[in-house]
């Protein structure tokens, strides 16, 4: 009896509470609801459903329009009270009796939808407009109650806005909008219809004539803008005898602007071809760059400007102790450091682990002790880490992205300045759509470069190097 008695109590403690709770609200200016209801659209602003639009209007193809939904609302949004848990209506008091907010204004067949919820109780939600599904019934063949989608709404032509790429014609998709269109897309081109051409402005010359041409860096740094402007420069220097001071002047002069028989043009590309006997650009040197700024070696090695060191001849270890680093000139190995690589006779810095290996090479500690090029990717989950993109797949030892579309090659549509690839519909990958002859090798700015086939891949097979550090 005594924890019967203890219940009561406290239950009509609680009671009482409640009860002085609900009054004193009334008095507590502070903590009155002063929340602003979301201000309806106006005619012709944008709206997802006819309970956005204002009193009087409809939501019809996301614009608000006039009209009046067939559901008796009025169009506009459900209640303007600020009260809490009472009606959603103009009153303001707190715990005010519940069933008096207008019900959402429902869309009716043709108005703009988000949702199911947002059209009429007998309509369905279908591309974003609510419309009656067509009930098949058992003899349908969907089977009792289904329904069937009704034909899709008139699809958008190139520039209209959408927001799928279902609201588009066959051969457009749906763009991402920009600046004040931003929230909506555009129509726009899937595919150019356009071929690799497989070729590339990246000749630097068709015949050894072309290589004769001064690079614009070096009128930057010699302080001329032309071959005459050498010749002026050098009057009165003996450039065949001692030019002393005038030596690298002499050099350029006779490189770039005399050619005698100074380049040859290999697989569209400038190669030097003339004897050295120095390093650098100097007296019987090695030119830095070639006509369109591309790096040169500059060492001369046997003769040879960029030449390779000779192969030792190697038989074993112990053969390449104070011989030359095959892959570092100027460098010779001392005891223990080095390794014979069989295949080529040549000696090696050798490695104990794959951290004494440049970036992209892996030590070989089963058998060589060489640091072995890594392969490009094995597989596209590689890829995808590589580059950062989903669509990456690995295509023939390379990470490529992968496509379906010319338009997944250009990531935000085909605008000024951002077409650059197109799709390859055998690979599925993305490739830049190349040259179809030298006058579209435009770049402003740049010397004429000439377009050519693009370089075939170095063939597979294993390559090794020295180790960079121990």
């Amino acid at each position: 009896m005594r924890s019967s008695s203890l219940y009561s109590f406290l239950g009509i403690a609680l009671c009482v509470g409640a009860s002085l709770a609900g009054c004193s609200g009334d008095d507590d200016d502070d903590d009155k609801d002063t929340t602003t209801p979301p201000k309806p659209s106006a005619e012709g602003e944008s709206c997802q459903s006819t309970a956005n639009c204002a009193s009087g209007l409809v939501c019809k193809d996301l614009v608000c329009v006039k009209g009046a939904s067939s559901n008796g609302g009025s169009g506009g949004m459900a209640g303007s009270g600020s009260g809490k848990g009472g009606s959603a209506g103009s009153g303001t008091n707190r715990g005010g009796s519940a069933g008096t907010t207008p019900a959402p204004v429902l869309g009716s067949e043709g108005d703009s939808c988000s949702k199911r919820a947002d059209c009429e109780a007998e309509l369905h939600c279908y591309n974003q407009r609510c419309t009656a599904g067509e009930s098949t019934g058992a003899a349908g063949g969907g089977g009792m109650g289904s329904e069937m989608p009704p034909a899709p709404p008139v699809l958008g032509q190139k520039g209209e806005t959408c927001v799928l790429p279902s609201d588009c014609q066959p051969g457009l998709t749906c763009l991402p909008g920009t600046g004040v269109q931003a929230a909506v897309g555009v129509c726009g081109t899937a595919n150019t219809g356009i071929v690799p051409t497989g070729k590339s402005c990246v000749g630097e010359c068709e015949s050894a004539a072309d290589c004769c041409q001064l690079p614009l860096a070096h009128q930057a740094t010699y302080m001329v803008k032309s071959c005459a402007d050498l010749d002026a420069k050098l009057d009165g220097v003996d450039c065949s005898g001692d030019p002393g001071a005038n030596a690298a002047l002499c050099f350029i002069q006779a490189t770039y602007c005399t050619c005698d028989d100074t380049w040859k043009c290999t697989d569209n590309l400038c190669v030097y071809d003339k004897d050295c006997s120095a390093d650098g650009e100097t007296t019987d040197g090695c030119p830095s760059l070639s006509r369109a700024a591309r790096s040169l070696p500059t060492t001369c090695v046997d003769m040879q400007c960029g030449g390779t060191v000779a192969v030792t001849g190697c038989m074993e270890d112990a053969d390449c102790e104070t011989t030359a680093v095959a892959d570092d000139a100027g460098d010779t190995c001392t005891a223990d450091e080095c390794t014979c690589y069989e295949p080529t006779g040549r000696c090696y810095r050798k490695c104990d682990k794959s951290l004494d290996c440049a970036v992209g090479y892996t030590c070989d500690t089963k058998k060589t002790h060489l640091c072995v090029q890594d392969v490009g990717c094995t597989d596209d989950v590689l890829c995808q880490q590589k580059l950062g993109d989903i669509n990456a797949v690995c295509n023939a030892g390379a990470c490529v992205i992968g496509c379906d579309a010319d338009v997944d090659c250009n990531p935000g549509g085909f605008q000024m300045g951002n077409f650059i690839n197109i799709c390859n519909q055998e690979k599925h990958v993305c490739e830049f759509f190349g040259c179809r002859g030298n006058e579209d090798c435009v770049l402003s700015g740049h010397v004429h470069m000439f377009c050519v086939d693009n370089p075939e891949p170095p063939a597979a097979g294993t390559v090794v190097a020295s180790a960079i550090t121990d």
